[in-house]
């Protein structure tokens, strides 16, 4: 993985080799959660290839994944998330772990389908 420069913005984007997606890592303080997902810009045909490959990615993941293709707008997604409640700075060590353990899962699973 490939970090990035950090910026104040409630995502953060981690290049992982796949030129097509990216993952990116959420904190959303509305629905009290975190999230990793796998953001696929503007290619139908990587998130088709992820899905064609769902149940083995699953598998691999040990979870059961949000699948958003939104076929009205160009990006897709597919998403893992966790509630959380991120205004309790005694909970963010175990939140920040989670979010890397997962980003590195990610990572290594996703990073074998390429177009």
């Amino acid at each position: 993985m490939r970090l990035r420069k950090a910026y104040p913005q409630h995502w953060y984007d981690i290049s992982y080799g796949n030129s097509k997606s990216h993952i990116t890592l959420i904190v959303d303080t509305q629905n009290k959660a975190i999230r990793c997902e796998i953001y696929i810009p503007d290619s139908k045909e990587m998130y088709q290839k992820f899905y064609e490959n769902k149940d083995e990615i699953e598998r691999e993941l040990g979870e059961k994944l949000e699948w958003l293709e939104l076929p009205d707008k160009k990006a897709s997604r597919i998403a893992l998330a966790k509630k959380a409640d991120v205004t309790k700075e005694d909970e963010w060590e175990k939140q920040f772990k989670w979010l890397m353990e997962k980003a590195e899962s990610f990572s290594e699973v996703f990073g074998k389908y390429k177009l």
